[in-house]
């Protein structure tokens, strides 16, 4: 099995959740623009759609309670989104970092040796979304990964996405990530 199938099936191995509206089993849609053709996918969010257009080459694939992205160019690299219910009260107030620190080591592989958090904020906002990250270190069967948590409050469930690839790959992995979320539109 590969090395990052074995870390997603042990970071999503999650208590099981109530359903939620958002599904993220993805239908391909197609726009043409003078010319210039955007591709993308759509997703259920209740009686609402969101659009999402991943990073371009990348492989997406979704089931109604997650969406995986993998880059072909980084074989080791992975992308996990996936809703949970907003717990009451909320694990991630600036409060409850060191909840919201547990919380994110929870997603790493059992094995995981020297586990180090390098970076873990507290409440951000961007637009009227608030979210929370954290950037993590360790060894997976003798090879380094960075990973990084994040969770977004959208009302209703908190979309938490999460971001692993080897340290030497990751910023670059990361990058590619980060500038598609921009693209996220609720319709």
């Amino acid at each position: 099995m590969k090395l990052r199938h074995l870390f997603f099936i042990a970071a999503l191995g999650l208590p099981s959740i109530p359903v939620l509206a958002l599904n993220f089993m993805p239908r391909p849609e197609t726009q043409i623009i003078d010319d210039y053709t955007i591709n993308y996918f759509s997703f259920e969010d209740g009686d609402r759609r969101v659009e999402y257009g991943p990073p371009n080459g990348w492989k997406c694939s979704g089931s109604p309670t997650k969406l995986t992205l993998e880059d072909p160019q980084n074989r080791q690299g992975l992308a996990v989104f996936t809703a949970i219910p907003v717990p009451k009260p909320s694990p991630f107030s600036a409060e409850n970092l060191k909840t919201f620190k547990a919380v994110v080591q929870s997603l790493l592989p059992a094995e995981s040796q020297n586990v180090t958090i390098t970076e873990a904020t507290g409440q951000h906002t961007i637009g009227n979304r608030e979210f929370y990250t954290a950037n993590l270190g360790y060894v997976f069967y003798g090879q380094k990964f960075l990973v990084r948590v994040t969770f977004i409050n959208l009302d209703k469930n908190w979309l938490q996405i999460v971001c692993s690839a080897p340290t030497s790959q990751f910023e670059a992995f990361s990058k590619n990530l980060d500038s598609s979320l921009c693209s996220w539109n609720w319709k």
